[in-house]
């Protein structure tokens, strides 16, 4: 079992290298990868409340607050007041946080192509063969607790 914890562990470290992880600001962008996760998921759910974002990524609120509030700011998100319960507020891009995750986007699936690329064929089929592997193998641990 040791042998296999430091396995993991080596591979952790090794992989958050080569997508940039480690980085100030995640694909160039200005954003921290916290940050950058956070714009992507209120784009991909209209109107997402600020807890399901806690629920989802399993975060601080006050930190998560903090960046909402960052990104008010900055005019990439707007929040909708229920008309049910005012306490409550929905997210949702604004046309500037819109154009902003377009630029993440293709700079991650720009950084992903260079990365196959440096591939044949086979071993693309190979590592993205890997990745499903280890996406069912570590859900099984997150549903498992």
């Amino acid at each position: 079992m040791k042998d296999n914890i430091e396995t993991f562990r080596r591979f952790n470290r090794f992989y958050t290298n080569v997508i940039g992880l480690l980085n100030k600001q995640i694909l160039n962008s200005g954003y921290t990868l916290i940050e950058a996760r956070i714009l992507y998921e209120i784009s991909q759910k209209e109107n997402i409340k600020a807890l399901e974002l806690l629920e989802l990524l399993q975060m601080d609120k006050g930190y998560l607050s903090r960046i909402l509030k960052k990104f008010e700011a900055q005019k990439l998100i707007s929040r909708i007041v229920s008309s049910e319960d005012k306490r409550v507020n929905s997210l949702q891009l604004t046309n500037l946080g819109m154009d902003e995750i377009q630029k993440l986007d293709f700079a991650s699936s720009s950084q992903a192509e260079m990365i196959l690329r440096k591939l044949s064929t086979a071993e693309q089929i190979t590592l993205i063969d890997a990745f499903g592997q280890i996406t069912d193998l570590l859900n099984k641990t997150m549903t498992n607790e």
